[in-house]
């Protein structure tokens, strides 16, 4: 079973995991790694949404751009245009 979840414009893609007998995840369309798990759908949405809040709050202290799924679409665009 492959479900999808969405939190501020990004989307995770969440399956169970036999091997890991657990919900595991992965935030898709952006170029950063951001993975995620939990032994419910609740608890791995709950993970989704902290791992989200994490990624951004540290790109806000770092004072860089973070990923987005519209910038991947745009450089993506751009390169095919150019």
């Amino acid at each position: 079973m492959i479900s999808t979840s969405s939190y501020k414009g990004y989307t995770a893609s969440i399956e169970y995991s036999d091997e890991d007998s657990c919900f595991v995840g992965a935030v898709t369309g952006i170029t950063q790694r951001i993975r995620f798990h939990g032994s419910t759908i609740e608890e791995t949405n709950t993970a989704f949404r902290d791992m989200i809040d994490s990624y951004l709050e540290i790109c806000a202290e770092q004072e860089t751009e973070p990923d987005t799924p519209t910038a991947i679409i745009h450089q993506t665009l751009q390169t095919v245009t150019s």
